[in-house]
C-alpha cells in the first residue's frame, strides 16, 4: 500500500510538469516524467516543444546524481517508432541502469499503443502500468482524440448576455465581457493550435485571432475561416498583419470565376493557406471540417464563431468542450449560439459536467458537452 500511495504522489508531480507544456508540444502530447531514487526525487522533466527531447530524456539530463537503481515515472508510455522529429526514448532508456519505470498511461498512437512498455520488459526492465492512468488520459484527451480518429478536438467558446444573446438586432457584439473575461479567452487561445471564426464573423468583426496581453510565449496559433472565399474583400486584418502567414480558409473546393480566382492568387501570394475540401453540397459538414484540419496536423481547435458557426457544431455532436461567458447585461431581441427549434423542453440539451468561474461579476461556464 504504501508503494502504491508513493507511486501516486511522484505521478501527481510528473503530471503537473506535464501540464508546463501545454500550448506549445502540439500536435505531440504532454508528457511528464520524475527520476526517484531512496525517496528523493533526484531528476524531473516535461516534454516543453514540438521537435525538442521528450520528458524522459531531459528528467535523466536534469539528474542531481547517479540514477543506479532509480525509478522512472513517467505519464505516458515511453516512444518507439522512429517516423519522428526526435529517436525513440526506448533506445535512450534500454541501457541505463534504473530499477524500475512507473508509467501512467499506454500510448493511444497505434503506432506504440504498448509496444514500448513491451521493448522495456523485454530489455529486463520491472515496468509498472497504470498509475493515475485516467487522469494521464484526460490530460492528453486533444492528442488522443487526433491520433485514434484523426479528427481535431473542439472547444467551443463564446459570448452571451443574461438573456442568452450572443448579439444584438443589428449585428453588434462588442464588448459583452469585460476586459479580465477577454484576457482570460487568450489563455485559451494559447492552449489550442488553432482559432476558428466562420466568414460572418470575418465580415461582421474583422478580428485579428492573436494572443495578446503578453500571454503568447511567441506562439501565434493558425487563424482559421471556415467559408467560401467568393466575395471576400481583401482588407481583413487576417489577411494584411505580420501573420497572415497563419491564416487559413477552409471551404468547399468548386470552380471560380477569373476574378475570384485572381483574388484567392493575391491573397495565397500575401501567405494565406487555402484548404479546398472536395464533397457534396455547397455546405461543409463539421465532420469534414475536422478531418481536413487534422489532415493539415492541427489538433486542436478553439472555435470563436457566431450562432450559425456554433449551431453547426453543436447538431452535429462534433465538439468535446464548451464555455460560455455570461455577462449581467439585457439587450432584449439578438441571436443566441443556439439557432436550433426545440419543440418540447424534454428534448432540451443540458451542460454535462459543468464548472464555474467568477471573473468580476460575469459567470463562465465550461463542461464537457451538451446532452
Amino acid at each position: 500500500m504504501k508503494d502504491k500511495t508513493l507511486d501516486t504522489i511522484y505521478m501527481q508531480e510528473a503530471l503537473y510538469l506535464a501540464r508546463k507544456g501545454e500550448g506549445m508540444v502540439s500536435p505531440n502530447p504532454m508528457v511528464g516524467a520524475v527520476l526517484v531514487k531512496d525517496s528523493r526525487v533526484i531528476g524531473k522533466g516535461y516534454h516543453e516543444r514540438c521537435g525538442e527531447a521528450h520528458a524522459e530524456i531531459n528528467a535523466i539530463k536534469s539528474a542531481t546524481e547517479s540514477i543506479d537503481n532509480a525509478t522512472l515515472y513517467v505519464t505516458l508510455e515511453p516512444c518507439c517508432h522512429t517516423n519522428k522529429k526526435t529517436p525513440p526514448c526506448t533506445e535512450a532508456l534500454k541501457d541505463l541502469p534504473l530499477k524500475r519505470i512507473v508509467v501512467g498511461a499506454l500510448d493511444p498512437n497505434p503506432e506504440v499503443a504498448g509496444k514500448g512498455v513491451d521493448y522495456l520488459r523485454n530489455q529486463g526492465f520491472k515496468v509498472d502500468v497504470g498509475v493515475l492512468a485516467n487522469d494521464c488520459h484526460e490530460l492528453n484527451a486533444a492528442f488522443e482524440k487526433f491520433i485514434v480518429e484523426k479528427k481535431s478536438y473542439v472547444h467551443l467558446k463564446l459570448a452571451q448576455t443574461l438573456d442568452g444573446k450572443m448579439v444584438t438586432s443589428t449585428g453588434s457584439s462588442k464588448w459583452i465581457t469585460d476586459e479580465d473575461a477577454r484576457k482570460k479567452v487568450h489563455e485559451l487561445r494559447f492552449k489550442y493550435d488553432a482559432v476558428v471564426i466562420g466568414k460572418e464573423t470575418l465580415i461582421n468583426d474583422n478580428p485579428s485571432l492573436t494572443i495578446r496581453y503578453g500571454l503568447d510565449k511567441g506562439k501565434v496559433p493558425w487563424r482559421i475561416v471556415i467559408g467560401d472565399p467568393a466575395g471576400l474583400e481583401t482588407h481583413y486584418n487576417l489577411f494584411n498583419d505580420k501573420y497572415v502567414s497563419k491564416t487559413m480558409m477552409v471551404f468547399r473546393k468548386r470552380k471560380y470565376s477569373v476574378t475570384e480566382e485572381a483574388k484567392i492568387k493575391l491573397l495565397e501570394e500575401r501567405g494565406v493557406k487555402f484548404v479546398p475540401v472536395l464533397g457534396e453540397g455547397n455546405w461543409l459538414k463539421p465532420s469534414e471540417i475536422l478531418t481536413a484540419l487534422a489532415s493539415e496536423k492541427i489538433g486542436s481547435i478553439l472555435i470563436e464563431g457566431g450562432p450559425t458557426l456554433l449551431t453547426q457544431f453543436i447538431e452535429a455532436k462534433e465538439y468535446d468542450k464548451l464555455s460560455i461567458f455570461i455577462a449581467p447585461k439585457v439587450i432584449g431581441n439578438g441571436r443566441s449560439f443556439f439557432e436550433s427549434d426545440t419543440e418540447n423542453m424534454e428534448e432540451a440539451l443540458s451542460l454535462r459536467n459543468p464548472r464555474y468561474e467568477m471573473i468580476n461579476n460575469q459567470i463562465i461556464i465550461e463542461a464537457e458537452g451538451l446532452n
